[in-house]
């Protein structure tokens, strides 16, 4: 919970509504720099990949499994944080990771659900589609028989 200027960082039981908390970050550190870059890179393989569902589906299970470790990591960077950045941003409520990794995590497997709904409601039309010209097929074999 870095602030831009001179003050000091806001405590959680500070925080009134969400946007002052976003504002309150120090958004030009590297390491939440590459955090975002991370992000977009989840979503875009998550785009380029939205014809493979084997890649993905180890995407989605690892993301999952990323957001159920979040308790340990924001242990692990509160403990050192000094390492990679400037200000203590990891509570022990996990305020600070759950917004700026797991949200945007989730919001990429929510993403990959309705991806695999959208292919699933499209193999179901096309199976339907099938369906009705082997029946059409079928149908002018039995008149072409009876003729």
């Amino acid at each position: 919970m870095a602030s831009t200027g001179p003050e000091s960082p806001i405590r959680t039981d500070e925080i009134n509504d969400f946007f002052t908390y976003i504002a309150s970050i120090d958004w030009t550190e590297k390491w939440l720099i590459a955090l975002v870059m991370f992000h977009f890179t989840c979503f875009f393989l998550i785009i380029v990949t939205r014809k493979s569902g084997l890649l993905q589906a180890i995407i989605f299970i690892t993301l999952l499994l990323s957001v159920y470790f979040a308790e340990n990591l924001n242990e692990l960077a509160a403990k050192h944080w000094q390492v990679f950045t400037k200000e203590q941003y990891f509570d022990s409520d996990g305020l600070f990771f759950s917004t700026v990794y797991s949200t945007p995590v989730l919001f990429n497997c929510l993403l990959l659900l309705f991806i695999w709904m959208s292919n699933l409601g499209a193999a179901v039309s096309e199976m339907r589609q099938m369906k009705m010209n082997a029946r059409k097929k079928a149908e002018e074999r039995k008149e072409k028989k009876e003729n």
